[in-house]
């Protein structure tokens, strides 16, 4: 007997974002007590490989603070059990990084093989009629795109997005907690900033990447259309008509492909620009409280490492855009050949 498919065939056609809501929470859900833990385990090591890395600008600030204090002590033998710590926790960050990514990686392939399987079971209840009528490569692009897509956008959604706003909310809170909860408004502004820039500038760059492939495409047409017809170019003597032909498309071409590297320059400095906004203006806030004797130098450090951690995540931020767009919209479409009852019973 065929297992139930991800979405019901009986169910009334609903609209593509709830059918691909419906999607992943049906392949995502842990279906055993092994999948539970594993989700589990994976979500806490993300916790505390955020806990540990909020940690690590604590005790570089105490490093700072012992190595800026008036002489008179024994600066390396006070300040060396603090270096190990520092290094000992940046190991036990990235262990837990590396564990999370190892049991995400047992979990998205399970969730991979139940997707592609209850896919390919769903197929075969279909009608005969349906299948008459299919269009067998779309239906293939539409399963291979479709699986990896599900787990690329909760890989995206759990591990980009989400750990970073958890992050971002840590970071104010140890602000709120040193008395500078300015210096948090200024981050997340320049955060905000760096963010809506890089979706403007990204999907700009999606279409301009489309016209690319596209013209791309038609000079290589040119080219296997001149060739498959050789003899009938030499025949009428058409070799310099076929080479303006194709000069002229790929003239196009690197005119488009100017625009699209003129666009990622334009991006990569933008995105500069957004960051240092956010780190001039955490700073300043810093430095008038430093000056004022408000914080020491090493509370000044510490900022400054805080803030560059922030922004380190947000340097994927224009892929993660892309890959979550086009992610949704293969999921979408698997989700619409889920729904396809097509009447199964029917031939």
């Amino acid at each position: 007997m065929l297992a139930q498919p991800l979405l019901p065939a009986a169910a009334p056609q609903r609209s593509a974002w709830v059918g691909t809501v419906h999607l992943l929470w049906r392949s995502a859900r842990p279906r055993s007590t092994s999948e539970v833990l594993s989700a589990a385990a994976v979500l806490v090591l993300l916790v505390l490989s955020k806990l540990l890395n909020l940690t690590l600008p604590l005790v570089l600030r105490l490093v700072v603070n012992a190595l800026s204090a008036p002489a008179g002590g024994q600066p390396v033998a006070a300040t060396a059990p603090l270096v190990l710590l520092y290094c000992g926790l940046t190991i036990c960050s990235d262990g837990c990084s590396q564990l999370q990514s190892a049991l995400w990686g047992r979990l998205s392939f399970r969730i991979t093989q139940r997707v592609s399987l209850r896919l390919f079971e769903h197929l075969h209840a279909l009608s005969l009629r349906w299948h008459l009528n299919r269009k067998t490569g779309e239906v293939l692009a539409v399963m291979n795109q479709g699986v990896g897509a599900v787990a690329t956008l909760l890989q995206v959604a759990t591990f980009s997005i989400s750990a970073t706003l958890l992050e971002l909310v840590l970071t104010s809170a140890v602000f709120a907690k040193i008395g500078v909860p300015a210096i948090s408004l200024c981050v997340v502004g320049g955060a905000a900033l760096y963010t809506w820039y890089t979706v403007a500038l990204t999907t700009m760059r999606v279409g301009q990447r489309r016209e690319v492939n596209g013209a791309s495409k038609r000079a290589q047409d040119v080219v296997v259309d001149s060739l498959l017809n050789f003899e009938t170019v030499k025949l009428f003597a058409s070799e310099a008509t076929e080479a303006r032909r194709y000069g002229g498309f790929t003239t196009a071409l690197s005119e488009l492909q100017v625009k699209a590297q003129d666009s990622l320059s334009l991006l990569n400095w933008g995105q500069t620009g957004a960051m240092q906004l956010g780190m001039l203006g955490g700073l300043l806030v810093a430095c008038g409280a430093t000056a004022g004797g408000g914080m020491s130098v090493g509370d000044f450090v510490m900022i400054q490492l805080y803030i560059t951690q922030l922004f380190r995540p947000l340097s994927n931020l224009g892929g993660n855009y892309r890959q979550l767009t086009q992610s949704l919209t293969d999921v979408e479409k698997m989700a619409e050949l889920l729904e396809t009852a097509g009447a199964a019973n029917v031939l």
